[in-house]
């Protein structure tokens, strides 16, 4: 049986608000929450390792099987890295196995 995957309409959602508002950190909370459901995986990582870099946005991709590194586990999976904070130059992601969706 597979779940419902709540995190695209949840970053819809937080990416239609207004930075920083109280209702904005709620949504963004409740994000890492779905997320820490799923058992996501959350690291910081150079801010040109993924090609979004903005606080919100995510973007899918198949791990190749030779992967190494952090990506490892998700080898020959598909996932979604999901932009969670933002520095200078340094970005927070998320990635979320998207297997059982």
């Amino acid at each position: 049986m597979e779940s419902q995957d709540l995190i695209p309409s949840l970053l819809s959602k937080f990416n239609s608000l207004t930075l920083n508002t109280v209702e904005w950190r709620e949504t963004k909370n409740k994000i890492i929450e779905e997320l820490k459901k799923q058992n996501a995986f959350f690291y910081d990582t150079h801010h040109t390792t993924f090609p979004v870099n903005r606080v919100g946005s995510s973007f899918e991709f198949n791990v190749p099987e030779n992967k190494k590194g952090y990506l490892k586990p998700y080898r020959g999976k598909k996932v979604r890295a999901i932009c969670l904070y933002s520095k200078k130059f340094i970005r927070h992601f998320a990635i979320q196995d998207l297997t059982n969706f």
